[in-house]
Formats: structure tokens, sequence, C-alpha cells
């Protein structure tokens, strides 16, 4: 625990050289609707608590709208070069809707990680959005308050009885 030996790989290179250009077409997408448009990276944010933190992509703002938008972006290898109505067939969280739009799988850990994202930073609005050179889609979410809140007690109830102790006692290392 603590020690991760997970350094990287083809795809999360792929993603982290791309995700300035996936937050740029972003933006350009925004400013056809919308006036006097930010995006803002932020870093990490804690919560009230202070033990639960999270790292959003970005922060989306607006001069004509009163809410943020949290934006989560992916840029998998696997949409490198495709169509966006291709990606629901490229990649295995995306499912099409009842008029074949790509949206998040619910049961997917992006869901949850978009979630506490929602709870942690207090913004209930976020932009789920895959990227390929040859396009974007962007989803939008609401907060879901029942699923955080599941969500939210098995962290807890982690952090208490797995990492307290293990702090307490010298393990982490």
């Amino acid at each position: 625990m603590g020690n991760s030996k997970f350094k990287g790989n083809i795809n999360t290179a792929y993603g982290l050289i791309h995700e300035k250009d996936a937050a740029s077409d972003y933006l350009k997408e925004k400013q056809k609707t919308h006036i006097g448009c930010n995006l803002i990276e932020k870093g990490l944010i804690f919560s009230n608590e202070g033990w639960f933190a999270t790292s959003v992509d970005r922060i989306f703002s607006c001069s004509c709208c009163k809410d943020k938008i949290i934006v989560e972006i992916k840029c998998p290898k696997t949409t490198e070069n495709k169509q966006t109505s291709d990606f629901i067939n490229s990649i295995n969280y995306l499912k099409p809707d009842e008029n074949g739009q790509a949206h998040l799988i619910p049961s997917h850990t992006y869901y949850t990680q978009i979630q506490s994202q929602m709870a942690i930073t207090k913004i209930h609005k976020a932009d789920f959005v895959v990227w390929s050179s040859n396009g974007i889609i962007s989803n939008t979410m609401s907060f879901d308050k029942d699923f955080w809140n599941d969500v939210y007690d098995k962290a807890k109830s982690f952090y208490t009885t797995i990492i307290v102790p293990k702090l307490m006692s010298n393990e982490m290392q």
C-alpha cells in the first residue's frame, strides 16, 4: 500500500500529450454558444474533511451563465484518428442513448471519478469529454447525490479502517 509501481504506458502517454489539444477543442466548441469563456487548470482540491481530494482536468466558466462546470478529459489512444461517430465502437465506457449519442456508462469508474469531483468541488455539473484529432464528444452530467452518498460511505469506511491504522503504525511507505 502506498508504493505503486505504475509509471504509465503508451495509453497514458498519449492522453497526457493530447490533453491540451482536447481542452483547446472543447473551449472552441463552448465559445460557439457561450460568451466570455474561461477554462482553467485547478490542481488538487481537498474536501472540507481534509482527507478526501480530487484533481480535475479543467473548470469551465463563462460570463453568460452562473454555473461552473468540471471538465474531465479523456484522450484514448483507441480513438486516434477516428471520427466521433466511431467512438462508441472503440471505447468500452461509452454507450449510445436513444438518439445514438455516446454517453458514459454509470457503472464505469470514470462515472465515480466525476461524481467525486463534483462532490468535493461543490460544482454540480460536469462535462465528460472524449477527444480525437478529428473531433470531440462532450457528455454533460449532473451530480447524483444518492450515488455519491454510497461512494462516500464506502470511502470513509476504507479510510478509517484501513488507511488510518496503517498511518498510525508507520506501515505506509
